[in-house]
C-alpha cells in the first residue's frame, strides 16, 4: 500500500485511542471479532461505545449485524488476529469491504503482525483506501522498545484531525525512535530486522507444532502468539494463574471476550521468553497441564 500525505508515525496504542476519537462517538455500534485486543477493548469500554462481536469475519456476518442498527465502523486484525491467530484470506478481506461500502462502515484495520507474514496479503485499507484507517506497528515486528507505528487515514482532512486528537494525548512518538526508524526504512536496515524476527518467530511457532502436538491450538506459521483450546472442565483463568506461578505467561480468554462466550482458552506468547531453550521447557509444562 502506497504512503501518502494524508499517513504518519504515532504509538500503536494512541493510534488506535485516536482514530476512535475521530470516527466514534459514545452509543456507536463498532463490529468485531468474538475475541479483540485488550487495549482496545479498553478504549472502547472509556469512550462508550457498543461493541458487536459478529460471530465469524465474514461481509454477511457483518450485513446481518447491520440489521440491529447501524455500524459505524468494524474493528479488525486481518494477519494473525490477537488473540485467535485468524489471517483472512484475500477473499474474505474482498468480501468484508464490499459489505462495509454497502453500509457506509469505517474500517479500523489494526495490522500489528501483517509485515511478519511471509506471504503477505493486500490490506483492507486497499481495497477500500476511502473506508481505511491503516495502522502498522514496529512493536510487534521489531520491538515494543520502539513505541512506533504508522498511520493511513482516508483522507488528509481526516489526517489533520487525527493528528490533532494525537497531539492533545500523547504529543507524539518518542522522536529519536522515530528518528532511527525512519533511517532503517531509508538504508533497508528495516526489511533485515524484519526478515530475522519473521525468522526467529517461525523456528518459535514450529517448536510448539512439535510440543503440542495433539493439543486443540492455532498458530500463524510466523507467529509470536498461540490460541490453545482447553479441554472440558478446565477453566482459563484457574490454569493461568497455575501456569504463570511456574513462570509462564498465559492469558484467559475473558481478558478478551467481547459479550457472553463459554469457550475456554489460553493465549499464550511465544515470544516474551528471551531464550529457545526456556520457552522449550515453558511450552513441555504447559502440556503437561492440558494433555488429556
Amino acid at each position: 500500500m502506497q504512503t501518502c500525505p494524508d499517513s504518519g508515525d504515532v504509538r500503536g496504542q494512541n493510534a488506535l485511542h485516536a482514530i476512535m476519537s475521530v470516527i466514534a462517538k459514545p452509543g456507536d455500534r463498532i463490529a468485531c471479532g468474538r475475541f479483540v485486543y485488550p487495549g482496545f477493548l479498553a478504549i472502547a469500554q472509556r469512550m462508550s461505545v457498543e461493541l458487536v462481536p459478529l460471530p465469524e469475519m465474514t461481509g454477511d456476518a457483518l450485513t446481518r449485524a447491520c440489521q440491529d442498527g447501524p455500524i459505524s465502523a468494524l474493528y479488525v486484525v486481518p494477519t494473525n488476529d490477537n488473540p485467535t491467530t485468524l489471517t483472512l484470506s484475500t477473499e474474505q478481506r474482498e468480501d468484508l469491504t464490499r459489505s462495509a461500502r454497502l453500509h457506509g462502515i469505517q474500517i479500523i484495520e489494526d495490522d500489528a503482525y501483517g509485515l511478519l507474514s511471509g506471504k503477505p496479503l493486500p490490506p483492507l485499507s486497499k481495497l477500500a483506501p476511502e473506508l481505511g484507517w491503516y495502522v502498522l506497528s514496529t512493536s510487534k515486528t521489531i520491538s515494543p522498545a520502539l513505541r512506533v507505528a504508522f498511520v493511513r487515514v482516508p483522507s488528509a482532512a481526516q489526517a489533520l484531525q487525527l493528528a490533532a486528537d494525537v497531539h492533545e494525548t500523547s504529543v507524539m512518538a518518542p522522536p529519536l525512535n522515530a528518528a532511527v526508524v525512519t533511517t532503517w526504512l531509508r538504508d533497508g536496515s528495516f526489511d533485515r530486522l524484519v526478515s530475522a524476527v519473521r525468522s526467529e518467530a517461525s523456528w518459535r511457532s514450529k517448536l510448539a507444532s512439535d510440543v503440542l502436538c495433539g493439543n486443540e491450538y492455532a498458530c500463524d506459521p510466523q507467529g509470536f502468539h498461540l490460541w490453545l483450546k482447553l479441554p472440558g472442565g478446565v477453566a482459563a483463568a484457574d490454569l493461568s494463574q497455575r501456569l504463570s506461578m511456574e513462570g509462564i505467561g498465559a492469558i484467559p480468554s475473558d481478558r478478551f471476550t467481547v459479550g457472553p462466550c463459554r469457550e475456554q482458552a489460553l493465549r499464550i506468547s511465544l515470544g516474551g521468553v528471551a531464550e529457545r531453550e526456556t520457552l522449550e521447557t515453558a511450552l513441555k509444562v504447559l502440556d503437561a497441564h492440558v494433555r488429556p
